[in-house]
């Protein structure tokens, strides 16, 4: 499965992207949110009754608006990526303790995880320490745990970040925290740019976009 199996349409008024993959509609609103900090873009989100993408999310979004640059939102959804000074928020976070990273999603901004009581009723996917973060072959960046965490264990998904990174000229490193310490650290961020290009388990700054999902 690559990114040309990723379908939709764009509603025109109020303007919705359909993006369908598998068999699952995923409906996403133009024009984005921010660019800003994370706080404020989920403010902005919340006024208006709408959720942030996962990571994998996102990547389907893209996936879709790199196969339709003539369409104007596509357009401005891959400008927003290639921009040289903002990145695409998502909402899977990064918890870091002892022995690894837990990776949740956080779509309505509620979820304060301190530690790691706090997703005890929540979700999580948990990678231990070592992973690679210089991924030598794409083959090594697709069976990366960290990745597969990220696109919630979707290897289609975690391909088609493979394709985006060869269309773009990147290389598929991973950008995370000082993981190696073992030090224990609030929720940490997740974006996209085709700076890094990569998922990252860091905060990004204050310059981040999103185009939100309806609930």
């Amino acid at each position: 499965m690559t990114i040309r199996d990723v379908y939709g349409f764009v509603e025109q008024g109020i303007q919705k992207i359909h993006v369908k993959y598998k068999d699952e509609t995923i409906i996403f609103v133009s024009p984005s949110k921010g660019p800003g900090t994370y706080t404020g873009v989920m403010k902005a989100l919340r006024k208006d009754k709408l959720l942030m993408p996962t990571t994998a999310q996102t990547i389907l979004l893209f996936a879709y608006a790199m196969q339709n640059k003539d369409e104007p939102v596509c357009a401005s959804i891959v400008s927003r990526f290639e921009s040289k000074y903002t990145h695409l928020w998502t909402c899977t976070e990064n918890l870091y303790e002892k022995g690894g990273v837990y990776l949740y999603d956080n779509p309505d901004g509620k979820l304060n995880v301190k530690d790691k009581a706090g997703l005890d009723s929540h979700p999580a996917r948990f990678v231990k320490y070592g992973f690679k973060q210089e991924n030598k072959s794409f083959s090594d960046f697709v069976e990366n745990p960290y990745i597969l965490a990220q696109v919630d264990g979707d290897p289609n998904i975690a391909q088609m970040i493979v394709e985006i990174a060869k269309s773009y000229n990147k290389n598929l490193n991973i950008s995370t925290h000082s993981s190696a310490s073992g030090k224990k650290h609030s929720a940490l961020l997740s974006h996209l740019s085709s700076r890094e290009l990569v998922v990252c388990g860091r905060r990004g700054g204050g310059n981040g976009c999103v185009f939100g999902v309806l609930e």
